[in-house]
C-alpha cells in the first residue's frame, strides 16, 4: 500500500513536468503575441546586407538519435538617429529553425550581400530589430502550451485515479 502511495506521487510529479513546461510556453507565447502586435507599429529604416550564414545546431535524443537544425542569419547594418546598429535575424521574436541546410540557403538567396532591406526596429531599443514580423507565432506557441498543460493534467489524473482504485478501502469507525 505504501508503494502505491509513492507511485501516486511520482505520477503527479511526471504530470507536473509538462504542466510547468506548458505554462512557460503559454506565458512566453502570450508575451510574444503582444510584442508582435506592438511591432507592427514599429518604425522602419533602410539597412544593407553585409553577409549571410547558416547556423547549424546539433541535437541528440533517444528517439531520433542525432540530427541537425539550421537557422538562416542575415547580417545587416542600419542607422537610427545617427547611431549605427547591426542585426542578424530575419524574423522578430521567433526564429524558425529549418530541417535542412538547403532550405536555409534558399531563404538566404533573397538577401544577397549589398542588398538594401527595410529593417523594423524597436523605437525604445533600436538594437532590437528584424526584417519581418511573423504574426501569429506567439499565439501558436501559447496554444501549444495550453495543450501541453492539459496533457500533463490528464496524465496525472488518469494515473492517480487508476492507482486510487488499486488501493484497498479503509473503513472509518
Amino acid at each position: 500500500m505504501q508503494a502505491l502511495k509513492i507511485i501516486k506521487y511520482v505520477a503527479v510529479g511526471f504530470g507536473a513536468i509538462p504542466v510547468i513546461f506548458g505554462l512557460w510556453l503559454m506565458f512566453s507565447g502570450v508575451r510574444i503575441y503582444y510584442l508582435e502586435g506592438d511591432a507592427t507599429g514599429w518604425p522602419t529604416t533602410e539597412g544593407v546586407v553585409e553577409s549571410t550564414e547558416v547556423e547549424r545546431t546539433k541535437h541528440t535524443d533517444e528517439e531520433d538519435g542525432t540530427y541537425y537544425s539550421f537557422l538562416p542569419h542575415v547580417n545587416y547594418r542600419y542607422h537610427v538617429d545617427g547611431q549605427e546598429y547591426t542585426g542578424q535575424f530575419i524574423e522578430l521574436f521567433i526564429h524558425q529553425e529549418l530541417n535542412s541546410e538547403s532550405e536555409a540557403e534558399a531563404v538566404l538567396k533573397a538577401y544577397p550581400v549589398g542588398k538594401k532591406v527595410q529593417v523594423i526596429y524597436n523605437p525604445e531599443e533600436p538594437e532590437q530589430s528584424g526584417l519581418k514580423v511573423i504574426e501569429g507565432g506567439g499565439l501558436d506557441m501559447a496554444l501549444f502550451g495550453l495543450v501541453t498543460v492539459l496533457i500533463g493534467v490528464g496524465f496525472a489524473l488518469v494515473f492517480v485515479m487508476a492507482i486510487s482504485k488499486m488501493m484497498p478501502k479503509t473503513e472509518s469507525s
